[in-house]
């Protein structure tokens, strides 16, 4: 990921295309946003829940669930605007 302030970030399910196989899959990633709130940015790799005890792992679970409630973003999308930054 570039050298860049982002003032925001959440979990996002993204979908990914395998550029090979046509296969689609979907994922949690953490995406980043600019100050106007357009994503600009996501981890490679997803992510997984965890915390320092049980209850941070709940919490961090509830965000998880948000991210299942909000539209699915594409992962080439975001890949491409990190490029144009970068």
């Amino acid at each position: 990921m570039g050298e860049r302030s982002m003032s925001t970030w959440n979990y996002r399910v993204l979908k990914r295309t395998n550029q090979k196989s046509g296969a689609v899959t979907y994922a949690i990633h953490e995406v980043y946003y600019d100050d106007a709130g357009k994503p600009e940015g996501c981890t490679e790799d997803s992510v997984a829940p965890m915390g320092e005890s049980l209850a941070e792992l709940k919490e961090d679970m509830d965000h998880y669930q948000q991210a299942l409630k909000k539209p699915v973003l594409v992962y080439d999308s975001l890949e491409e605007a990190e490029e144009q930054w970068g």
